[in-house]
């Protein structure tokens, strides 16, 4: 096969110079790029909702990769995406008097972590199944902020409340830095800190803030 021969007057306009933003991860659908997941009920309205998102491609489907949890049986979200199973755990009552599940997030997060799919995309995210994402503007309010050892606080509806601000457990954001952060230390500060009575979503922000030394 021969190939084409290039003029000089076309390499004239050719420069170093970087068109954009350096991109990081397997951003395929959006810069930068997300890892969205979801842990549900097999049984009830959430199904309902993600195979709705699935079908239409919408929600956690339209980051560039996404992940379906259950606790309680791998069913089929729709054609090529079955749930992965995650350890069951009891849920409680927590200190506000709203779910007490640090211990299945435990078990979720452990499962995310251990899969390791993470590492290729430079934010994770949390979400509920009945909670509303749209990814595009999640990138929008992210992209500055790329790189950076961050997770996102969104709630401060209690400010006086030294347990605000606080992450709301609906939606979590963390930087692909934080991950890998909660990855080498949680198992310390899973042991350190008094997690049994709260939800998980606070349990994710005071890890955040924590310093969780090896005891020997």
């Amino acid at each position: 096969h021969s190939f084409p021969t290039r003029r000089s007057s076309d390499l004239d306009t050719w420069t170093c110079n970087e068109l954009s933003t350096r991109s990081w991860g397997l951003a395929t659908k959006g810069w930068p790029s997300l890892f969205c997941f979801s842990l549900i009920r097999a049984h009830g309205y959430e199904m309902g909702i993600l195979k709705h998102q699935y079908a239409k491609q919408i929600g956690i489907f339209e980051c560039d990769a996404a992940e379906v949890l259950s606790a309680d049986g791998v069913v089929e979200v729709g054609p090529g995406l079955m749930t992965t199973k995650v350890e069951p755990a009891e849920i409680t009552t927590s200190q506000d008097g709203t779910a007490g599940n640090s211990k299945l997030f435990f078990n979720v997060w452990k499962a995310i972590v251990d899969a390791g799919k993470f590492h290729n995309y430079a934010w994770t995210i949390k979400v509920d199944p009945d909670a509303v994402i749209i990814p595009w503007r999640v990138r929008n309010h992210m992209r500055q902020h790329t790189g950076e050892n961050v997770y996102v606080v969104n709630c401060n509806k209690f400010p006086d409340s030294p347990n605000f601000p606080m992450m709301y457990g609906a939606v979590e954001i963390f930087s692909n830095k934080a991950m890998d952060a909660y990855a080498a230390g949680s198992w310390k500060c899973g042991k350190q800190l008094p997690w049994k009575a709260w939800g998980e979503d606070y349990y994710m922000t005071q890890i955040g803030r924590a310093s969780c030394r090896e005891r020997v």
